[in-house]
């Protein structure tokens, strides 16, 4: 027993006749008990809270940084499918006698001035 609560105890039994306060002061010991384990229950919850919203925030930059990565891909997808339909169209000679490997560059270069049927990305 420390000395401070054997003075505690001798006062109050100075101050009540020599009643016993044992049972006061287990209740205080509880109740300051009680408390510390709250207060360490409200830091964890605390904690866990942060945790978690960290964690939704985490989840909705990686949906927004999905999205942007689906629709890059789907851009892209769409420009190949335009360079493909634009170069079949280019190389398609008006001449049905001859086919693709017949066809001179210079031929295309004029063509391809006539046919501006895929836009110019800037």
């Amino acid at each position: 027993m420390t000395r401070r609560t054997v003075e505690s105890r001798q006062l109050h039994s100075a101050f009540h006749g020599g009643e016993s306060c044992l049972p006061a002061i287990a209740a205080e010991k509880s109740a300051t008990e009680e408390a510390a384990r709250a207060i360490r229950a409200e830091q964890l919850a605390k904690k866990e809270s942060e945790r978690a919203i960290a964690a939704k925030q985490e989840t909705a930059d990686t949906l927004v940084k999905v999205a942007a990565e689906r629709d890059a891909k789907e851009l892209a997808r769409k420009d190949a499918a335009d360079i493909s339909t634009f170069l079949s169209n280019v190389m398609q000679s008006p001449d049905l006698t001859r086919d693709g490997r017949e066809i001179k560059v210079v031929e295309l270069s004029s063509m391809t001035d006539n046919k501006r049927s895929y836009p110019e990305r800037g």
